[in-house]
């Protein structure tokens, strides 16, 4: 991409908010506004010719062998929404999470129906693999926490699975770092700038995300459309893992308990919000369509600059 539009900050932006919330995927924002494929074979473009590019001193070819613009764009975005957006979506999960479940519910819808737009699914076999994706994301979203300690190892090791859970769409790494038990302390981290924990998991996350995003490009090169598919099916599982109305008296160790709004209210004694959740559901519809049209609108000036 030789020309970088703010529009495509924004689209990091709305990774790296994504990204932080257990259940919902930074991969998912980029398959829906129409990045993700670029952004899989960007990461994957780090090899052994960058590093002779680097070592004879051709820093150009370099750049532009990586995707640098690209990159650099969607980076600083993702980095811009985790540290400034980190303290103020820790307050709003812990007093409007209702809210805000709500909010990534209708992203994931809107996502849904935008990506079945674009990947059709008219095979009896695709069919099969929706429905095989799903299935994955439900039965990940039942594994009980694990609690493991916060060492650097395993901190690293954090990094390296979440990263690589990160740019799977319907995947989210956060809350695989949830499962782990290690999420409290990697959200503190950002939030308060604990850089020793923040190094060791960055470590970790690029030495996963390097590996892990060579097999994906290989997969999307020869399999697109049934990866893609598959992925379709792991956002509709992912729909189990947001849904707002859970037992939040539930032991967390024993996994997900859904229930409906009235069961929701008269678990807590009190209104389920149904109304607001609706319209925040809404709002997230919005977003994604509103994002869409952005990135299409775009495209399309790129092509006739072009």
């Amino acid at each position: 991409m030789k020309n970088i539009s703010p529009t495509l900050f924004l689209k990091g932006m709305a990774m790296g908010a994504a990204d932080m919330i257990p259940g919902v995927s930074g991969g998912t924002i980029a398959l829906v506004t129409g990045i993700y494929t670029e952004l899989v074979n960007s990461i994957r473009s780090f090899d052994s010719r960058v590093i002779r590019l680097l070592f004879i001193g051709d820093t150009s070819a370099a750049w532009n062998h990586v995707n640098g613009a690209f990159l650099s764009t969607v980076l600083s975005g993702i980095l811009t929404s985790i540290f400034i957006l980190s303290r103020i979506i820790e307050y709003i999960m812990k007093i409007y999470g209702l809210l805000m479940w709500s909010f990534f519910s209708g992203i994931i819808v809107a996502s849904v129906v935008l990506l079945f737009k674009r990947y059709r699914v008219v095979h009896l076999f695709q069919i099969g693999y929706v429905c095989l994706g799903a299935i994955a994301a439900v039965v990940l979203s039942s594994f009980p926490a694990l609690n493991f300690s916060a060492t650097y190892l395993v901190i690293f090791l954090a990094g390296a699975i979440a990263f690589c859970a990160m740019i799977l769409p319907g995947i989210s790494g956060t809350l695989l770092l949830v499962a782990m038990g290690v999420y409290p302390t990697v959200l503190s981290a950002v939030a308060h700038f604990h850089w020793d924990i923040l190094i060791f998991f960055s470590l970790g996350g690029m030495v996963g995300l390097l590996s892990f995003s060579r097999f994906l490009s290989k997969l999307l090169l020869h399999h697109e459309h049934t990866l893609l598919v598959t992925m379709c099916g792991f956002l509709i599982g992912s729909l189990y893992l947001v849904w707002p109305w859970k037992d939040s008296l539930e032991d967390s160790s024993s996994g997900i308990v859904n229930l409906s709004p009235s069961q929701y209210g008269v678990l807590i004694d009190a209104d389920p919000n149904t109304n607001m959740c609706l319209l925040f559901m809404v709002i997230g519809l919005t977003f994604v369509f509103t994002l869409n049209a952005l990135g299409l609108r775009q495209s399309e000036k790129q092509s006739m600059e072009n």
